[in-house]
């Protein structure tokens, strides 16, 4: 099994489960990808492994800073940004609205010249694309590098920035409940 199918196998196990909700675009879902710090915290060869492909994937684009979306990617972007020796700018997320969690770090934006953006579980980019619109944040942001690609394509948020991510498998918003998915990871 290459290591990327053996990624994938392991963070559907960890987080792949049903639920009964909306996802962050509001799109009513059955299932859910919980792979945010929390986590993946629980599973530490996982998350050194996740953070390391993160760092690799960052790496070309040399960048200053690691900002994370919130909330699922808050700790990780922290553990990608320490892991690098760079600036961690720290989002926070309250009723859909993301805004700086200091004001300060706003205030640096434009002191640094480029970084990244990590993404837990890309899907349609809601929350991507509303951290995107903070002041100053999209014209430094160089990629945004994700854990897990589970979205449609043509069904995204219009970013500008190039997406990367350490694994992907399209899976919708609803399944049947005798999927797969459901069958295999969310007994």
């Amino acid at each position: 099994m290459s290591d990327s199918l053996e990624l994938r196998e392991q963070l559907l196990a960890i987080g792949f489960g049903r639920y009964n909700g909306p996802h962050a675009s509001g799109e009513q879902a059955n299932n859910k990808l919980e792979l945010g710090y929390p986590t993946l915290a629980k599973y530490p060869e996982v998350l050194e492994r996740v953070v390391a492909g993160i760092c690799d994937y960052a790496e070309p684009y040399e960048p200053e800073f690691v900002v994370g979306v919130p909330h699922g990617a808050t700790g990780l972007a922290a553990k990608v940004a320490s892991q690098m020796d760079l600036y961690y700018i720290q989002l926070d997320k309250s009723e859909g609205e993301i805004t700086y969690a200091q004001q300060t770090d706003g205030d640096n934006m434009q002191f640094l010249s480029q970084g990244i953006m990590v993404e837990d579980v890309l899907n349609r980019l809601t929350n991507t694309a509303r951290a995107l619109r903070l002041r100053a944040m999209a014209p430094k942001i160089a990629a945004v590098i994700g854990v897990f690609d589970r979205g449609m394509l043509g069904r995204r948020e219009p970013i500008e920035q190039p997406i990367h991510s350490l694994v992907s498998l399209p899976i919708g918003a609803q399944l049947p409940t005798d999927h797969f998915l459901f069958k295999r990871y969310a007994l």
